[in-house]
């Protein structure tokens, strides 16, 4: 018995691939040919995640990956060669895949063909890695342990093909081989991998699917891990992939996810785990998910944490399509291998040779038949294909995603609505964004995510880089939108959404109709106070009679605003009811938007960062001020709207053909009257106009206090100011303070246990006199690791200064907070401060530090006080390091850890787990 099929199944399979199937098997056979005759390259380094590595340092353009050459990275834009060490440990993270994965592929075509070739080839990789895997250092991880990489999720792609394909050698007579990887890899590996959960994750499906074939392999398919692994998959489907299948993170991880989730089902149902029917339905429904929200140029739109411009005609998006169909019948499915097997296209490169495991790199898009699918494909695809279909699918609402979608002239014009979820920690601060593409012209577009490693991903996850609206210069607040209207009638499409707290005290409705040649859309917002409301507008365009001046875009500070990339602003004064048109012309195709506002507004035109980042894009901001107002614009593609007139306070026109279309707005519906006709569409909800939507004015600190957050405060007793240390004071007065000893029960961990990293400890005070907030804090160590001023961080975005010894302070009073980073300097008794975005307010504390007998000891002024309360809340982590690491091992987090892990916090903190003091 194998892991995914039974010896009965392989054997129909092989006549399936002697028939059928038979291109498939040759051209997977094709694949390997190459590199059967000489010794696979086993790597002896470890990967590193850096910012140069794997990108070309002129435009940021992804290397191209060949796993021929591990010392020269050539860019596919503009053909320049890198090399040096950054480059080439990056090169190791996709090779490592690459190479498992053909230890499958070769074991596959083995068990199929009866092909010893291919079962040494296969052999060979495996004892090769057998000889080496614990020699691969388990340090100076990104996220979660790993040898061979640097994010655990890695470590289990490579594990489930290292699992499969020695399952399928011992399946063929060759236990030998299976018994050593079994002690020398998949033991201590699947180990390794038990260690870090990270719940609700695409990763953690994946290290669940490694985990489940691990211990299959292992002999314990019956076993309790096993048992929680599987559970731990049912748990993602429940929590993380909607009724119509998608993944709450987006298309993109949507994609990888379900590929995992691929594994870890079939995996359970081979021994016999009895998955719930309606999860089942929710994960079959995934195959078909991914086509529905698909552009004109069948691509899938970059929401949230997404690759740009990714073309869903792939190998691999082929191969999830025929998986899908060999479970059961799929109407999108059939359509979306029709146009993937279409012949519109030139045969090419379908980069299948080179794929490296499950982590995909994005390929051009190019002609692809049944023979380009994959060795999942050979174990699975249906013998033949039902009739493939050529109609796209028409308007839809993804509901779990909150993704409206209006669809014209047979998929070729689309105008989206995203107002549903943000999409957890890959998700965007878009909320209301709009989407417009005709063809392959991107009016409307969402650019995604660059590089996680470079600081562009901070413009792209701001609301300023969407088609969404901000307040104040600030990228919204995390809150889902509610659609409050949907309807199709009469050849219109209709959406309505509103999101309550995109700021606090903010309301804002969004509503989309959609007709045969052009839409409106309405933007209506009020608050409780006066805003500085924002609209961008990323249509590369021109504006009509609009005379602009130099201007600079001024907005937030925070590092995901946004501002700090906008260049080249200028800007035009917008009367109330005056249309404004903007026009563009793309691939062959043209576009106009007319836009009018109720009140005075200012139209901003400035640049910003396109894709890739290095490219400028022109884009349209409209700012108002006030307590409420309302946008409008008209947008057509067909040359054929005549005029709108937007202007109406509940009213407005459009003319098309000669015949006019009256649209009224009121309290509860949506009226449309064209010709003898009237369209009548009913809002859910009444409009934002009423009072019941506001939301509370009080500020964080407050609504914590009311909440009861605050309700058993630790008490400070204020003391007259001295220049005495902690250390220094006898025990009578230390009773003023409170004080903390940290320890295992604080310990966020990396790759080591508190124990295994020598018993970290840190011992802290809380005191108040008449400057301020006091802290003293107390760090053990034989080697304080120090962080130079000027020092920078090749490998993310995260400061420097975290991946040493230091400490991050975090207070919030009654009415404001500040947060921050102490450093002490060598050679000093200086400690460098610096602030943390998202914490503004109090002023940043004055601090020294002096070195003592077993470590050193820091104490701090922080010049603020309690409100008439007398609460503030506050909380204190030190980072851990140790000399040698590139990144810190750990922290101590006062409040406590509860088995946490330090990978990707940077000096980011939860508000929540402040701890509360009453000064008396």
């Amino acid at each position: 018995m194998t892991l995914l099929l039974g010896a009965a199944a392989i054997d129909a399979r092989r006549a399936i691939a002697r028939g059928p199937l038979l291109t498939l098997a040759d051209s997977l056979a094709t694949d390997l040919n190459p590199l059967l005759d000489r010794e696979p390259y086993i790597p002896t380094t470890k990967a590193l995640l850096s910012r140069v590595g794997g990108r070309c340092e002129a435009d940021g353009t992804d290397l191209e990956f060949d796993p021929t050459s591990p010392h020269a990275h050539r860019c596919p834009t503009c053909a320049r060669v890198h090399t040096g060490e950054y480059h080439d440990r990056w090169w190791l993270y996709p090779y490592q895949l690459w190479l498992a994965e053909r230890a499958v592929h070769a074991a596959t075509l083995g068990a199929i063909n009866n092909d010893e070739r291919h079962r040494a080839f296969a052999r060979t990789i495996l004892l090769g890695y057998a000889d080496r895997y614990l020699d691969y250092p388990n340090v100076d991880n990104v996220l979660g342990p790993s040898r061979l990489f640097f994010s655990t999720y890695l470590e289990s792609l490579w594990l489930l093909h290292i699992s499969i394909a020695a399952d399928l050698l011992a399946d063929g007579g060759d236990g030998t081989t299976a018994a050593i990887v079994h002690d020398r890899i998949i033991e201590p590996a699947v180990t390794l991998i038990e260690q870090y959960d990270e719940g609700l994750s695409n990763r953690q499906v994946w290290n669940n699917a490694a985990i489940v074939a691990a211990r299959c392999f292992l002999g314990e398919g019956n076993g309790p891990l096993v048992e929680q692994a599987l559970t731990g998959i049912e748990t993602g489907i429940h929590s993380a992939v909607g009724p119509d299948g998608s993944w709450y993170e987006g298309d993109n991880y949507h994609q990888f996810a379900h590929r995992g989730l691929w594994y870890g089902i079939t995996l359970g149902e081979r021994v016999g785990y009895s998955f719930d029917e309606e999860l089942l339905a929710r994960f079959d429904a995934g195959f078909s998910a991914p086509f529905l929200s698909a552009l004109p140029d069948f691509t899938y739109p970059a929401r949230k944490d997404s690759r740009y411009a990714a073309s869903l005609r792939q190998w691999r998006f082929a191969e999830s399509c025929e998986l899908g169909l060999a479970r059961r019948d799929n109407e999108t499915l059939l359509w979306a291998l029709g146009r993937m097997y279409d012949h519109d296209l030139d045969q090419g490169d379908t980069e299948r040779s080179r794929a490296s495991g499950e982590a995909e790199r994005h390929a051009q898009p190019v002609r692809l038949s049944r023979a380009d699918l994959g060795w999942k494909s050979l174990l699975f695809a249906r013998e033949s294909l039902p009739m493939l279909r050529l109609e796209p699918p028409g308007s839809i609402t993804i509901e779990s995603q909150g993704l409206t979608i209006h669809r014209r002239e047979h998929g070729a014009v689309y105008v989206a609505l995203d107002w549903g979820e943000s999409g957890g920690g890959h998700g965007h601060a878009d909320r209301l964004n709009l989407l417009f593409s005709t063809g392959s012209a991107r009016w409307l577009d969402d650019l995604g995510t660059g590089s996680y490693v470079d600081p562009s991903l901070h413009w792209y996850r701001s609301t300023l880089a969407h088609n969404a609206p901000l307040i104040n210069g600030q990228s919204q607040l995390r809150v889902a939108g509610t659609c409050i209207g949907r309807e199709s009638t009469g050849g219109f499409d209709f959406v309505s959404a509103h999101l309550d707290g995109i700021a606090h005290g903010v309301r804002v409705q969004r509503t989309v109709v959609t007709a045969e040649h052009y839409f409106i859309d309405e933007v209506r917002w009020d608050a409780d106070d006066a805003v500085q409301f924002d609209l961008p507008i990323h249509f590369d365009a021109d504006a009509d009679d609009l005379t602009f001046a130099p201007h600079t875009l001024i907005g937030g500070h925070g590092l995901e605003d946004g501002f700090n990339a906008v260049r080249d602003g200028e800007a035009a004064e917008l009367p109330a009811g005056r249309t404004v048109r903007l026009t563009a012309s793309r691939d062959g195709r043209s576009a106009q938007a007319q836009l009018c506002t109720d009140t005075a507004a200012t139209l901003i035109r400035a640049s910003a960062p396109g894709q890739p980042a290095t490219e400028s894009r022109r884009f349209y901001l409209i700012r108002m001020q006030g307590t409420r107002g309302v946008i409008r614009s008209a947008w057509s593609w067909t040359g054929e709207l005549v005029s709108a007139d937007l202007g109406g306070e509940e009213e407005l026109t459009v003319c098309v053909n000669g015949t006019t279309h009256t649209h009224r707005i009121t309290d509860t519906d949506w009226q449309i009257q064209h010709g003898e006709r009237l369209e009548l569409i009913r809002f859910t909800r009444e409009r934002i106009a009423l009072d019941e939507w506001a939301t509370d004015p009080r500020s964080p600190a407050e609504l914590a206090a009311a909440s009861g957050a605050l309700s058993e405060p630790l008490v400070i007793r204020l003391h007259e100011h001295d220049s005495e240390w902690f250390s220094e004071l006898d025990p009578m007065r230390r009773t003023d303070w409170v004080e903390f000893a940290l320890g295992d029960a604080h310990y966020r961990r990396s790759e080591l246990t508190w124990h295994e990293a020598g018993r970290p400890r840190a011992r802290v005070a809380i005191g108040a006199d008449t400057t301020g907030l006091l802290v003293d804090l107390f760090v053990a160590t034989d080697t304080p690791v120090f962080v130079a001023g000027d020092a920078t961080n090749p490998f993310d975005n995260e400061h420097p200064d975290i991946n040493g010894h230091g400490v991050q302070l975090y207070l919030a009073t009654e009415d404001s907070s500040g947060a921050w980073i102490l450093v002490p300097e060598a050679g000093s008794n200086d400690v460098r401060v610096r602030a943390l975005d998202g914490w503004d307010g109090i002023p940043a504390p004055t601090a020294e530090w002096r070195a003592m007998a077993g470590g050193f000891e820091i104490r701090a002024t922080i010049p603020a006080r309690a409100g008439e309360s007398g609460l503030i809340a506050l909380d204190l982590i030190v980072n851990d390091a140790t000399p040698g690491r590139t990144r810190r091992r750990g922290q101590l987090v006062m409040s406590g850890s509860d088995g946490e892990c330090v990978y990707l916090r940077g000096d980011r903190h939860d508000a929540a787990r402040l701890i509360p003091f009453a000064i008396e």
